[in-house]
């Protein structure tokens, strides 16, 4: 998707710190906590490197957090839209989209926590999604997909609808394996039920 904001400056520099050292450390933590609930003294010490050297390579946490979400989004987004055939029919591309999403998110624990988190906390006083553009990003990806399947332009709710019924059966879908590993049904069957549920409501 191209050079982040900032890559290309922060090479200059030098590499003082291994950068993607860093946001691995920071995603985790992030998606483990949230954003309130990590301060950039305790990433530095997941990386084993001085405070100082976060700050000179990031600024603060909220550029920091910035720039973990939108390294783990791109990717996840890249490997969404690599699943999906461009010369398949509408209905095949959305169940491509939900099947991707599906087991990118069930797998990644931390990309699922990450994207939920930055949610919930969009809802406290004074803040509001640090990330914002990338949901949107995100949001319109899915509203192309909807709109070519109903043929026509999709209202911005059922966009929001299908994108929550993503996140919330993903994370059923982790609670679920944790409680009743033994009883619950294949990984397929569940992604079947998935990828009915959602193209049943939309048609």
């Amino acid at each position: 998707m191209g050079e982040r904001p900032g890559e290309g400056e922060r090479e200059a520099r030098g590499s003082a710190i291994d950068i993607d050292a860093v946001l691995s450390s920071a995603t985790a933590l992030f998606a483990e906590r949230g954003f309130n609930g990590v301060s950039t003294r305790e990433i530095a010490k997941a990386v084993g490197c001085p405070l100082s050297s976060l700050y000179y390579h990031f600024g603060n946490k909220a550029t920091l957090y910035h720039e973990a979400f939108v390294n783990k989004l791109d990717e996840s987004i890249d490997q969404i839209r690599g699943e999906i055939d461009d010369t398949a029919s509408p209905a095949q591309q959305l169940r491509q989209m939900i099947g991707a999403f599906f087991l990118l998110f069930t797998r990644d624990r931390n990309l699922l926590l990450l994207v939920q988190r930055d949610i919930v906390e969009s809802a406290l006083p004074g803040q509001g999604l640090l990330c914002q553009p990338q949901h949107l990003y995100f949001l319109t990806f899915i509203g192309d997909l909807v709109g070519r399947y109903q043929g026509r332009q999709p209202d911005p709710q059922t966009v929001h609808l299908v994108n929550g019924m993503l996140l919330g059966y993903c994370q059923f879908d982790y609670l679920v394996r944790e409680s009743q590993p033994a009883s619950a049904p294949s990984e397929a069957a569940r992604l079947a039920s998935l990828q009915d549920a959602i193209l049943k409501m939309l048609a």
